[in-house]
């Protein structure tokens, strides 16, 4: 974060903006880090079943809210 102070960025949003988007595209360099170990150790079937499942639970988890 001390790349932050360094910029010459003043407004508060500018910082918070720099700082939500650089956490995502870490968040997506580790996921595609993290694919080929994922793969060997689980088969397509397994991630497919994980997909379905994970898939609903967003579905319910966006869905929950509105009652």
């Amino acid at each position: 974060m001390r790349i932050l102070h360094k910029l010459p960025i003043k407004s508060d949003f500018f910082k918070n903006v720099l700082k939500l988007s650089s956490s995502s595209a870490f968040a997506s360099v580790l996921t595609a880090l993290a694919l080929p170990v994922i793969t060997r150790l689980f088969t397509k079937q397994d991630i497919g079943d994980f997909q379905l499942l994970y898939s609903i639970i967003l579905l319910f988890g966006l869905l929950g809210p509105l009652k």
